[in-house]
Formats: C-alpha cells, sequence, structure tokens
C-alpha cells in the first residue's frame, strides 16, 4: 500500500483541497530548512573567521607582552583545538538543514504529480506521463516523521547527496562542507604554527 493508491488502496486519501494545503506546508517548510542552512553556514564561517583574527592577533601582540611563552602557546593550542569542533558542529548542522530541505522538496514532487490530471503530464511526444516520485512510499508526507515507517524516501535524498559520475561538479552540501573544513584546517595549522613560534620567540 502506498501514498499514490487510488480508492479503496489508499491509506491515506487526500482530496484537491487537502492537497494544496500540503503542497504550502511542504514549500514553507523546503523554504525555512533551506534558510537554516544558509544561517548555520554563515554563522559557522563567521565564527571560524574570528578563530583566526584572534590567532593572528595573539601571535602578533603576546611576545611584546610581559606573559610567560607557556600562556599563548596554550591559548593558541585551545583555539586550534576549538575551530576544529565548530567546524564539526556546523557542518552537521548544516547537513541536517540540507536533508530536511531535500526531503521536503521531495514531498513538493509528490504533491505536485497528484494534482496533475491522472497523475502524469505529458513532457514529449515520447514521454506521456511521469515516474511516479518516491513510488515505493507509504505516506505523501515526509515519512522520517512516524516511527513506524521504513523511510523509503531516504533513497531519494541519498541519491541527491551523491555525486553522480557524470557531473563534474560539487552539490551545495559538498561546497559547504569544502569551505568549512578548509577554514577550520587553516585555523588549526595557524594555531599549531603559533604555539610552536611562541614556545621558542
Amino acid at each position: 500500500m502506498t501514498w499514490h493508491s487510488r480508492g479503496e488502496n489508499s491509506e491515506c486519501p487526500l482530496v484537491k483541497e487537502d492537497l494544496h494545503a500540503a503542497l504550502s506546508y511542504a514549500a514553507d517548510h523546503a523554504n525555512g530548512h533551506l534558510s537554516w542552512f544558509h544561517r548555520h553556514r554563515d554563522a559557522t564561517q563567521a565564527q571560524l573567521g574570528i578563530l583566526i583574527a584572534a590567532e593572528i592577533l595573539v601571535v602578533r601582540f603576546l611576545p611584546d607582552a610581559s606573559v610567560h611563552w607557556s600562556f599563548g602557546s596554550t591559548t593558541m593550542g585551545f583555539l586550534a583545538i576549538l575551530s576544529v569542533v565548530i567546524a564539526r558542529i556546523g557542518t552537521r548542522n548544516c547537513e541536517r538543514a540540507y536533508i530536511a530541505f531535500l526531503e521536503h522538496s521531495h514531498m513538493i514532487t509528490k504533491v505536485l504529480f497528484s494534482l496533475f490530471p491522472e497523475g502524469g503530464v505529458s513532457v514529449t511526444k515520447t514521454a506521456s506521463t511521469l515516474e511516479i516520485p518516491g513510488e515505493t512510499d507509504r505516506l505523501i508526507f515526509v515519512e522520517r516523521f512516524f516511527e513506524d515507517s521504513k523511510y523509503s524516501a531516504k533513497e531519494y535524498v541519498d541519491r541527491q547527496l551523491k555525486r553522480h559520475p557524470s557531473r563534474t561538479h560539487r552539490n551545495t552540501l559538498e561546497n559547504t562542507r569544502l569551505v568549512l573544513w578548509t577554514l577550520s584546517l587553516f585555523s588549526g595549522l595557524l594555531g599549531v604554527l603559533g604555539a610552536v613560534m611562541l614556545a621558542y620567540t
């Protein structure tokens, strides 16, 4: 039994008015999760930028201050470790928000499919109907929200996140991971080198 079953076989039949409400729900949540993705990304980038600036200030001005070198080295080491923690948390938050965005985008395709006459639309002379999106899903909604669900929509999300052999570019989440971990790596190396430099200054 699936979400697109007709008539008596339908587990959760929806009338057209319900489908319009479901479309608004899915679109609002997709936009909301995408907005959270941008917030997490921007906040993590800003935090890593602050760490890098702090490390530069410590290396630049601490040798001139009457402070023992161990304090500066410890501070740089702490900032280096903190950059990894911030990058890990930020990356995880971005992943969760982006996956939720994909899930609700998938729901949008199912609702739009249902709104088309007879569940399909003519796009070319050779393709008269569309492939049913989430064909094995039991519900039209995001199935992860239901405890008894097998969450077959996960296949759609995994397919969107996995790089296809024909693709020559990274997706948005891959680029975000790359930027955040590059900043973290730079901050970590700067912290280690700064700690060593302060120890021998």
